[in-house]
């Protein structure tokens, strides 16, 4: 649980923020939320151990599509929705491999332009794979987030619970998540950030009375993304990593490593800059939920 006390401060300095008197200056930083976000595609490569997972195929292609869209209420609360599906490029008859997985979620949030944001998410998502019988898998997920600006720095934190939903006992009940870490805008249309996640649920755990919990996953996660948008060109360039360490307590002995690179290009509206979409409008996004349901549920034997 040290790990969700580890998001409490950016938490605290998001419910908390500074005064406008104490705060650095932002003489051209926004004050008022917008309703805008983006949509976009990425194209990439996930490996995986050859001998840390059950399929034969270890480093598949992916194509995704993902957006988002936030419109304000009132002056200081807005409402973000977000959508994001994925597909892979794996055998449908070779194992028990993701064939394709997706989530929509929302944000309800306080958030002050100047200043950062607290509030709360929502959502759900699926996962397929060729192997099994009931290859359709689902999962739901709540959290807290919270956000704090400092000039050209945000610092970022989210915790929540995330469950699955699987006949084969497979993928991750009862997890509990936590997130942080920050951004930084070299310009307002040139952006690097870097994040932690950890999730540790139950797996293998079945409902029989009397049974003893059988079965435990952690995931430790990090990742980078670089975004660089061009105010002559209508479409902006994103280039991500993403990483997953699973330890596994239970029937089943693979403990992969797994990487990840996406590379992708995005079509902001609604606002001018990435630092202004960030601030005003879409500018919360989520852990690796929906890969962390994926490997555990299906690649991880």
């Amino acid at each position: 649980m040290r790990h969700l006390y580890l998001v409490a401060l950016p938490l605290a300095l998001a419910a908390h923020p500074l005064s406008a008197q104490e705060a650095a200056p932002q003489t051209s930083a926004p004050t008022e939320l917008q309703a805008g976000g983006f949509v976009g595609v990425n194209v990439g490569r996930t490996y995986l151990e050859a001998d840390q997972v059950d399929t034969k195929d270890h480093q598949p292609e992916t194509l995704g599509f993902y957006g988002s869209y936030a419109i304000p209420f009132f002056q200081h609360f807005s409402l973000q929705v977000d959508g994001d599906i994925e597909f892979y490029q794996f055998d449908a008859k070779d194992g028990d491999n993701t064939l394709r997985d997706g989530l929509g979620a929302v944000h309800f949030s306080y958030k002050d332009p100047q200043q950062g944001l607290f509030g709360v998410f929502a959502g759900g998502g699926a996962t397929v794979d060729g192997g099994d019988d009931d290859s359709n898998k689902t999962f739901q997920f709540i959290g807290l987030e919270g956000q704090y600006y400092i000039q050209d720095i945000t610092l970022f934190s989210q915790a929540g619970f995330l469950d699955g939903d699987d006949d084969q006992y497979e993928t991750i009940d009862n997890g509990l998540f936590a997130r942080g870490g920050a951004s930084y805008y070299f310009t307002p249309n040139t952006k690097l950030t870097g994040s932690l996640s950890y999730v540790n649920g139950d797996r293998y755990n079945r409902p029989n009375p009397g049974d003893a919990r059988d079965g435990e996953v952690n995931i430790f996660s990090w990742g980078a993304e670089f975004k660089q948008n061009f105010t002559a060109l209508p479409v902006g360039l994103s280039a991500s990593y993403n990483g997953h360490d699973f330890q596994i307590k239970g029937d089943e002995s693979d403990e992969p490593v797994v990487h990840e690179f996406r590379f992708g290009a995005f079509f902001q509206f609604g606002t001018s800059t990435l630092q202004e979409n960030d601030r005003t409008a879409a500018g919360s996004d989520l852990p690796e939920l929906k890969r962390w349901i994926s490997l555990s549920t299906n690649e991880v034997d």
